[in-house]
């Protein structure tokens, strides 16, 4: 479980104040994620890319400690997925689309299913490599660009903010 007085979600103000009260003592690692209009903004402490990295920021228990986080735009990956040949998807189709780090296919993923028309986005994903597998009821299951399996796969490259388009392979 969690230590007492540890918080993995924090009510911030319109104004962007937030608190997080109760906690001992201690260094502690902080990841900060707000839903806007135009999506997911999210960032660790200084801008870390990962936990591993994240910068400690020291508590003391009764003390207020005061920092001031920027939030990033999370990065999309998008296309269509189409049967064999580039044509549509068969009716009754299911596809999903999982996008894993390229660096560890434990670590966090991103789901996103596939619409009849063949489209799909993955939202709110974190600056980084990605490798791709597509999955499906009618299909094979496929890795992006074809690839066998996930030590194979070809990495999609995510930025801050940015929108990788056109990943849109054709199923077998």
């Amino acid at each position: 479980g969690k230590p007492r007085g540890s918080s993995d979600w924090s009510a911030g103000s319109d104004n962007g104040t937030f608190r997080i009260l109760g906690l001992p003592t201690g260094s502690y690692r902080l990841y900060f994620s707000a839903w806007t209009p135009q999506g997911r903004l999210a960032t660790w402490w200084q801008g870390a890319q990962d936990l591993t990295s994240a910068t400690p920021v020291n508590v003391t228990a009764g003390a207020a400690t005061t920092i001031n986080p920027q939030l990033a735009e999370m990065g999309k990956i998008s296309g269509t997925v189409r049967g064999p040949n580039g044509a549509p998807l068969e009716a009754g189709s299911y596809v999903s689309v999982t996008a894993y780090r390229a660096d560890d296919q434990n670590a966090d993923d991103w789901d996103a299913d596939v619409e009849d028309d063949g489209s799909y986005t993955l939202s709110g994903l974190e600056p980084g490599q990605y490798k791709l597998e597509f999955r499906s009821n009618r299909y094979l299951d496929s890795w992006w660009q074809n690839a066998a399996n996930f030590e194979t796969a070809t990495i999609v490259q995510v930025g801050a903010g940015g929108s990788v388009t056109e990943i849109s392979p054709n199923l077998a």
